[in-house]
């Protein structure tokens, strides 16, 4: 995602750093997603589980399925919200900016 788009450039130094280091902490949250879905494939391919039921089994990675379902949801309203907030945070700044240079 280009931060551009949102109009963070026009940010004093500190709060783009602010903003980018969420953009990052929401991306490495988001991690947790592919993290299940590697653990879903262990238990499926791995010899360690090969004794569990085919029943057992099928619970156990449906089970998974829907966490990584329920979490990328979640992340993708997080992600959302984050956007929707930078851009009304930009058309916010780029309003007192203008008004700034009317008064000036």
């Amino acid at each position: 995602m280009d931060m551009k788009e949102f109009g963070i450039d026009t940010l004093n130094s500190g709060e783009r750093m602010k903003i980018f280091e969420l953009e990052q902490d929401i991306m490495n949250c988001w991690n947790v997603v592919d993290d299940v879905k590697d653990a879903a494939s262990y238990i499926g391919d791995n010899e360690l589980f090969v004794d569990l039921s085919a029943e057992n089994t099928d619970k156990i990675l449906n089970l998974l399925l829907g966490i990584q379902s329920v979490y990328q949801m979640r992340f993708e309203k997080l992600w959302n919200n984050f956007e929707a907030h930078c851009k009304e945070h930009h058309s916010l700044r780029r309003k007192e900016d203008h008004d700034y240079n009317e008064i000036s």
